[in-house]
């Protein structure tokens, strides 16, 4: 069977890992919250939330901040916490939310601060494609010439109607 990625909200806990179903990450059925599907981004070490699961419907945005607050991001059934080897964040398919976290193990300080990475097409290194915000590390060579024809496509009729105003 294939296995996707995929998290849960269990309890205070939040879960992921490459699975078939999202009840392959439940230890306890009572305490399910929520869940949904996650991407890692290697270039830059992030961890994006997005998306429900079919099996508990979506987790709440407020639930996964807490969890990243409180430094509760485990893979798998492990016991360490993996919330101060990564970032964070959530897709609301408008905009990727970062969850900055200064957890420490010691507990000592446990602030957490969000801030939008993605609101308009001028932020660097993402692109909008089709509606939707990627960035550029993750666009193939067919979707960045696409792009670069749209936005082509776009200026040559802006510079014809500017052209037929000044006529």
């Amino acid at each position: 069977m294939d296995v996707f990625p995929k998290f849960i909200i269990e309890g205070d806990r939040l879960i992921l890992g490459k699975v078939t179903y999202h009840k392959n990450l439940v230890t306890d059925p009572l305490k399910v919250k929520g869940g949904g599907w996650f991407r890692y981004l290697q270039y830059t070490n992030t961890f994006v939330f997005y998306g429900d699961s079919h099996d508990f419907g979506a987790a709440r945005f407020e639930d996964i901040k807490k969890c990243v607050e409180e430094g509760k991001v485990f893979k798998f059934y492990r016991d360490a916490s993996i919330a101060d080897k990564y970032n964070f964040g959530f897709d609301t398919q408008t905009e990727i939310i970062e969850l900055l976290t200064t957890y420490h193990t010691n507990k000592t300080d446990m602030s957490i601060q969000t801030k939008v990475l993605v609101e308009t097409p001028t932020v660097p290194n993402f692109i909008k494609v089709g509606g939707k915000y990627v960035h550029v590390g993750e666009l193939t060579e067919s979707t960045l010439k696409e792009v670069a024809k749209d936005w082509t496509n776009k200026l040559l009729i802006k510079a014809d109607q500017k052209r037929r105003e000044m006529a």
